[in-house]
């Protein structure tokens, strides 16, 4: 009947549609591996990238698949995210919009870095934070840290969490950064990753 032979041409032209997207995608990273030496991705950083983008980044505006192989291009998009969400919080903590809650903290916690401390180590830690595991190494107290360190570390934390909670969505809209949507949904989970940095 016509609507069967219909349905049989529909059936293989996106059986070729697939073999040669599928085809596209291999030769991509064929492609990307030769031009660099990538990093393997972990496990953690290729849940961060399905949660990023699993929505409203394709150009014909499917959803994203939850099974699908998270492509250096989505995975590029997951570290520019990161980074950019790291720098305004950088940003933030040094600005004077920040003080007050910044000797709040301190004041709380009964830390013993002074504001000036706590500034000084952000501006020069700040220039480093360009990808996933700088901006972690930022989040982390580890053994071998000095207690101002430690406290200057927690104090960010802190002051990330504030940033999210109240300024990330006015910082959003007037940045130049693209799928303004994506960088709203995701505010939660970078809060979440905040508070557990290994997350990350």
């Amino acid at each position: 009947s016509p609507i069967l032979i219909q349905l049989t041409h529909y059936t293989k032209t996106m059986r070729v549609l697939k073999n040669k997207i599928a085809k596209a995608q291999r030769a991509a990273l064929r492609k990307s591996s030769k031009a660099s030496s990538p990093s393997p991705v972990s496990k953690a950083q290729e849940s961060l990238v399905h949660e990023m983008v699993k929505q409203d980044i394709r150009k014909d505006d499917k959803r994203f698949d939850e099974r699908e192989s998270v492509t250096p291009k989505k995975f590029l998009f997951a570290k520019n995210m990161v980074r950019n969400y790291s720098k305004a919080i950088c940003k933030f903590c040094v600005s004077k919009v920040a003080e007050e809650y910044l000797v709040d903290i301190l004041k709380k916690n009964n830390f013993k870095i002074t504001p000036q401390d706590f500034i000084a180590y952000m501006n020069k830690e700040k220039k480093s934070v360009e990808s996933i595991p700088t901006f972690k190494k930022l989040l982390m107290v580890e053994p071998r840290d000095s207690q101002k360190v430690a406290e200057a570390k927690l104090t960010f934390v802190e002051l990330g969490i504030i940033f999210i909670k109240f300024f990330s969505v006015k910082w959003i809209f007037s940045s130049r950064v693209s799928y303004k949507n994506i960088y709203i949904k995701f505010r939660y989970s970078f809060e979440r990753r905040l508070k557990n940095p290994e997350l990350f």
